[in-house]
Formats: C-alpha cells, sequence, structure tokens
C-alpha cells in the first residue's frame, strides 16, 4: 500500500518527468508521429486494436474524455468535426505538444490539465471515456469512482495498457524503479490486474479483457534476427495459447453500458 505522502511525491515527479519529455519534443520540433504507428512492431496489436475499437464507438455529438492522454500519442482517433473531444494530463506541456500533433493534422480539441482521479468535471458528462497506458498513474479505487461519475449512464469506457501478472514484465518495471530511476513506486503498485479490470466492468452492463504480448519479451530481442514481421505473428500464436491473458504484456478493455445505480451510489 502507498502511504498519502508517497503518493503526492510520486505525482509530482511523474509530472515533472513528463514535463521535462513534453519540453524536449516541443524543442525538436518531433511531434508529427504517434498512434499505433510509433509502437514498436510486436506490440503494436493491442493500440491497432484499441483504435479500432474507439473508432467504430464514435457516434455524431458525443462528448469523449481522454484521460492521462500526455503528448497525444494516441489522441487523433478521438478528433472529428461530428464529437467534442477533451484530452486531459497532469502536464500542462504535455498538453502543449498534444495540441500541436492534433492542429498539424487539422482538428482541434480542447486540453485540460488536471489529475485523473479528481477532475474539474461535473457529473454524467461524457458518453465515452478513454485511456491509454495511463491507469498506473492514479490510485485505483478513486480513479474508477472518478470515472463511474463523470460517465453518463449507459456510457463506455475503452483502455490499452499494461498488466501486472506476468514476473518478468514485473522485474522489469522493478530494475526502471529501483536502477534506472525513470518509474515512480506508485506506478509498479497501481499497474492494473484482471482483477482489478473485472471489478470495474462488473460497473457496466458488459465488459470484455483482450491480452497481448504474452510471449514480446522473448519476441522484442528475437526480432532483430528473425525480423517483425515473424515475431508479429510468432507474438499473436503464442497469445491464443490457453492461459496466455495471465502471462499477457498488453491488455485492451471495454467496457459498455454504466448502470444508472453506480452512479446514484458515487
Amino acid at each position: 500500500m502507498l502511504e498519502k505522502n508517497q503518493a503526492e511525491e510520486d505525482r509530482v515527479i511523474e509530472a515533472m518527468r513528463y514535463g521535462a519529455n513534453a519540453a524536449t519534443i516541443l524543442d525538436n520540433g518531433a511531434y508529427d508521429v504517434g498512434g499505433s504507428e510509433s509502437v514498436q512492431f510486436v506490440l503494436r496489436d493491442p493500440y491497432l486494436r484499441y483504435e479500432t475499437i474507439v473508432a467504430a464507438n464514435l457516434r455524431f455529438g458525443m462528448r469523449v474524455l481522454e484521460l492521462g492522454a500526455g503528448t497525444g500519442r494516441h489522441s487523433l482517433v478521438l478528433c472529428s468535426n461530428r464529437i467534442e473531444t477533451v484530452c486531459s494530463d497532469i502536464a500542462p506541456k504535455a498538453l502543449e505538444v498534444l495540441q500541436l500533433r492534433i492542429i498539424s493534422k487539422g482538428h482541434s480539441v480542447e486540453t485540460v490539465a488536471t489529475p485523473m482521479e479528481s477532475t474539474p468535471f461535473p457529473n454524467n458528462y461524457f458518453d465515452l471515456v478513454v485511456s491509454a497506458g495511463s491507469l498506473s498513474y492514479a490510485d485505483p479505487e478513486t480513479l474508477d469512482v472518478e470515472i463511474a461519475r463523470i460517465l453518463k449512464p449507459g456510457g463506455s469506457f475503452i483502455c490499452v495498457d499494461s498488466l501486472n501478472h506476468n514476473p518478468i514484465y514485473r522485474f522489469n518495471r522493478w530494475i526502471q524503479w529501483r536502477i534506472k530511476k525513470d518509474r515512480t513506486r506508485s506506478t509498479l503498485v497501481r499497474m492494473p490486474t484482471i482483477n482489478r479490470m473485472r471489478q470495474l466492468g462488473e460497473h457496466f452492463e458488459s465488459w470484455e479483457l483482450e491480452g497481448y504480448g504474452a510471449a514480446s519479451w522473448l519476441l522484442l530481442p528475437l526480432s532483430r534476427i528473425i525480423g517483425n514481421a515473424i515475431c508479429a505473428r510468432l507474438s499473436t500464436f503464442c497469445d491464443k495459447l490457453p492461459g496466455a491473458r495471465r502471462m499477457a504484456f498488453k491488455f485492451v478493455f471495454v467496457a459498455r453500458g454504466l448502470k444508472k445505480e453506480i452512479l446514484n451510489a458515487t
């Protein structure tokens, strides 16, 4: 468990880190790369799946929020003249990069600098809430309540993120925290689990979770020898094996039809 002071300190560290990364992007002017095409070939499938599902769920007149949008690597799929899109993040400088990315593609988007678990939006405000890799940056219970609060009854939540089950990936994150110092302890403790996503899914009429990259720890280095295309096919094959979801690196979660009684309870 995390103490409140530790969580707040980690929040400041993450905001500074992502703000500094965004400042570097602004200085270099390299803000036009994004989406699933910017992800390593072996790990691209879950992001392609996420983008496909999000695009299929957009409807004319919808109000959509992306939580923890960062510099907007996966925000373009949300931008359309048909809908009202809001992208939020704790780092204002990251949102500057996001704006440039979206504008460079001929779209516009509203941005709000805010922690994910305490947004300024009213109850029952959004038809769809999405997230791409940001769930570990907020307290799980508080964030899940916030998602339910700002979603309209019958609304949907879609995300792509990393799981916390495979011991190889857990060890790698530990190295990033203790040795490389490019993670905070909060992000390790808060990494999503299947049980956490199942509990969130129970607040909706239906939900599904797909696992990806169970063998990517091996296939990523192997791709330098046998090539990306072969490794991508091997990854897809491994992900279909029995029990693969428990060893998955990435997942796509889709929950539809928020139950009204959940909103009333919060």
